[in-house]
């Protein structure tokens, strides 16, 4: 009888010990990977099935009333469960006051390994280098290019908190609580990037001083690409801000595409990319954040594509834009 309990239980408990075994060896860097790559798959998922769609959309895009499905499979039962928890859209400006937050606190987590103001937080971190980073390659070009990565983020985080605070006019639609959750995930995975790309310099003490001579031509493009990008955002922002809600924009690059400040948004995190993908024999990096970006731009492609059915449905003819977010393309 034992014996036959105990194969009962050796089978149930089978796929838990070795789905434990695959996944206990994971990196951090694997993990990353992992949750940004389900987020693309979900979305793409969710995006395609007509019962889940409404769980992407917010705002002017979300109806009051989400559409409940009548079915027994498990996608469309989750789904309306959810559409019943929604928050204002005005919480979009927690993700910035996150991720400002978290990107002040992993600098001064960095410069503590400098003047060891907390010496027991040094311990905490050190054991995690020693776990999961012995294994990175340290190099003067890469941490150039690391610490420009991490200034570019900062200087993005600190606009858009202050442009959600002082510009952007939020109406009072909704978005869904699991599209809150994505939001601060997304941050707190793309802050945790920086921080777990530069641990090591900073444990190891390793630096190099930054100035103008360790760039090359294409970092001053990539310079001038983050700049007009990120002026041109801001500057659709207050366009955008200053329109009768929901009118149709067209000053500028809006003459062209109907989500221009989507557009500015994927540009900027191109170039911001550039300094992560750049850096010299760290797959994991490039892996990561070439599937952030990814996901930024599948994220605000589906955006572009909601407004647009949105305009062309409630100015019909009058509404003239050709294109969605990239000219001639979609």
């Amino acid at each position: 009888m034992s014996s036959i309990v105990k194969s009962i239980v050796d089978s149930y408990v089978a796929p838990y010990i070795a789905w434990y075994e695959l996944l206990k060896d994971l990196s951090v860097e694997h993990w990353i990977a992992i949750i940004v790559g389900s987020f693309i798959f979900g979305i793409i998922i969710v995006n395609g099935n007509d019962s889940s769609h409404d769980l992407l959309l917010y705002g002017k895009n979300r109806p009051d009333k989400p559409k409940l499905f009548n079915s027994v499979d498990l996608l469309t039962r989750a789904t309306n469960y959810f559409n019943k928890y929604n928050v204002p859209k005005s919480y979009f400006k927690h993700y910035y006051i996150f991720f400002t937050i978290y990107l002040l606190t992993i600098k001064t987590i960095l410069l503590n390994y400098q003047i060891e103001f907390y010496p027991k937080m040094n311990e905490v971190f050190i054991k995690f280098y020693e776990d999961y980073c012995l294994k990175y390659e340290l190099s003067d070009t890469n941490y150039v290019s690391l610490t420009f990565a991490s200034y570019l983020l900062t200087i993005q985080s600190f606009r858009r908190l202050y442009e959600n605070l002082f510009i952007v006019k939020f109406s009072k639609n909704q978005m869904n609580i699991l599209h809150y959750a994505f939001g601060i995930v997304f941050y707190a995975v793309l802050g945790s990037i920086s921080f777990i790309s530069l641990l090591p310099y900073y444990i190891n003490d390793y630096h190099v001083e930054i100035d103008f001579s360790n760039l090359d031509p294409f970092d001053y493009v990539t310079f001038g690409i983050f700049a007009f990008y990120s002026w041109d955002q801001y500057d659709n922002h207050i366009y955008l801000a200053s329109l009768k809600k929901y009118t149709i924009p067209t000053q500028r690059f809006f003459e062209w595409t109907a989500s221009a400040h989507y557009f500015d948004e994927i540009m900027i995190y191109s170039a911001v990319g550039k300094f992560f993908i750049g850096c010299e024999d760290i797959t994991w990096i490039k892996v990561c954040f070439s599937l952030v970006w990814l996901l930024v731009v599948l994220n605000l492609s589906i955006s572009a594509g909601q407004s647009y059915k949105f305009y062309q449905a409630k100015f019909k003819e009058t509404f003239k834009t050709p294109y969605k977010i990239f000219p001639y393309v979609y």
